[in-house]
């Protein structure tokens, strides 16, 4: 089960789920197809097309899989989605009578336009290329840099060469730096019916062609000229020198068939615009790195949270040691968290600091390390406060902490057994309180922590056991205790 965690505006999103029995966690189908709503942020209106009521997914491959379902959505901004907003998708589904949900979150980006919005530049050919004994009619590649009429014409052979009656190439150079963002062709094909010219781009990664061109975009038999505009990637450059290189097929052998090929424009952008190279990546992500991080990256936001790190210079004990920098301000450090590193094993523990001294760079944490810091152990100060969940101080005070773990300590869980006696109320019995010893609980209170007696409180008067249950007598209450209703004795 999945969801992509990005989607490109205008694309398609598929996300999945299996279900399984939720008392075996075997592989089971849904009583019925799942159900799904979509939310944009945390507004409560979903956005899905039977909103606010849920859309539905489908089996999917029912014959070879079990509980697997699937949805496919248009993530346009026709259907609501917006660049830059993060979108969840909830789903439910019941399976052996148990209703269960999953949620995903997937982010809108839109890098198609920004990479050909980013001031693209055009370039034109720097040379053709008849390969496979394609024929040249007339013209050259620079007839191809202006939509004037004037042609590069080819023509393809008598006899089809390695599945192609046309093959002619046109070699581009972008220079380096630059990423091929579309390319414009402009031209018609002089053919019968039902015979094409194809477009296509060298993908220096795969070292293959990719054919731009569909059936709609090909070029078909015309006396006019047509023109298509292509998107391309990043791969379809040659790196080292900045080369691009667009094809013309056909499989036509007819060799009075001819492309002409009026324009032919390679557009790219700068390959920081389309955020490819490895610089351009560390500077939107990281920001500089040996100047000071750039503002709103995540190496400026990292670089506020961990503001210090080095080594311990020496230890007086657990936890008072002396760090190898920090600045001359007493209590600089207070509040923030420390992380030790213990060289001897490589484990890592975290501490509060509740006291620097600016003048010797010396640390006092809240409670001691499970080791002693020794010179050379590596420290990490993040701004930053920490919750210890183990709360071994209240208020600073260790006592405080302690005291109040004893008086927690103190407190007896029950649970009203209806099994032999229906209670009343004034008595009641507990079948999982059985002390032996009578009166034990007499004088204690008793607060009802479930029901419809819930945190009302009483005192105990007398306490018993009787045919195997504890059996309180109690200042009456407002109702009888139902069966299994729980309770506290403080």
């Amino acid at each position: 089960m999945g969801c992509p965690s990005q989607v490109e505006l205008g694309d398609t999103l598929v996300f999945s789920i299996t279900t399984h029995d939720p008392d075996t966690g075997i592989l089971t189908d849904a009583a019925a197809v799942p159900d799904y709503w979509i939310y944009e942020g945390e507004t409560g209106v979903s956005i899905n097309a039977n909103t606010p009521d849920a859309d539905v997914m489908a089996k999917l491959d029912d014959a070879h899989t079990t509980g697997f379902y699937t949805e496919s959505i248009v993530c346009s901004s026709v259907n609501g989605y917006e660049v830059g907003k993060t979108y969840t998708v909830y789903i439910e589904a019941t399976v052996d009578g148990d209703k269960g949900g999953i949620a995903y979150a997937f982010n809108v980006t839109n890098i198609r336009a920004a990479q050909t919005s980013a001031n693209p530049t055009g370039h034109s050919a720097t040379a053709n290329n008849e390969t496979l004994n394609t024929t040249l009619d007339g013209g050259t590649y620079a007839d191809t840099a202006t939509n004037d009429g004037v042609n590069y014409y080819q023509t393809g052979p008598g006899v089809a060469v390695g599945g192609f009656g046309l093959n002619c190439d046109l070699t581009f150079n972008i220079g380096t730096g630059r990423a091929p963002s579309t390319v414009i062709v402009d031209g018609h094909f002089d053919s019968g019916a039902q015979r094409t010219v194809q477009v296509w781009a060298y993908n220096y990664f795969t070292a293959a062609y990719v054919q731009l061109s569909n059936s709609v975009t090909d070029f078909g038999n015309s006396g006019t000229d047509a023109q298509f505009t292509y998107p391309m990637t990043t791969e379809m450059v040659k790196v080292v020198d900045g080369e691009v290189n667009i094809r013309f097929t056909s499989t036509s052998v007819t060799i009075t068939d001819v492309w002409n090929c009026d324009y032919v424009r390679v557009n790219s952008v700068a390959q920081e615009s389309a955020g490819l190279t490895a610089n351009a990546i560390q500077q939107a992500v990281w920001g500089r790195s040996t100047s000071g991080h750039d503002e709103d990256t995540l190496g400026y936001n990292v670089g506020h949270i961990n503001i210090l790190n080095g080594n311990i210079s020496s230890a007086t004990d657990a936890s008072q040691f002396i760090i190898d920098a920090g600045v001359n301000a007493n209590d600089a450090y207070n509040g923030m968290i420390i992380m030790l590193e213990d060289k001897t094993d490589d484990h890592y523990e975290v501490r509060r600091i509740v006291d620097y001294i600016g003048a010797t760079n010396e640390v006092f944490v809240d409670r001691a390390f499970g080791f002693t810091p020794v010179a050379g152990d590596d420290y990490y100060i993040m701004a930053t406060g920490y919750s210890d969940v183990n709360i071994t101080h209240i208020n600073e005070s260790e006592t405080a902490s302690t005291n109040i773990a004893l008086s927690a300590g103190t407190i007896v869980p029950g649970t009203v057994s209806h099994d032999n006696t229906a209670a009343s109320t004034t008595v009641f019995y507990c079948d999982d309180i059985t002390t032996a010893a009578a009166d034990h609980y007499n004088g204690r209170i008793i607060i009802f922590t479930s029901g419809t007696l819930q945190y009302q409180a009483t005192d105990i008067t007398d306490y018993e056991v009787s045919g195997g249950e504890g059996k309180f007598t109690v200042t009456a209450v407002t109702s009888a205790p139902g069966d299994d209703v729980t309770f506290i004795i403080v």
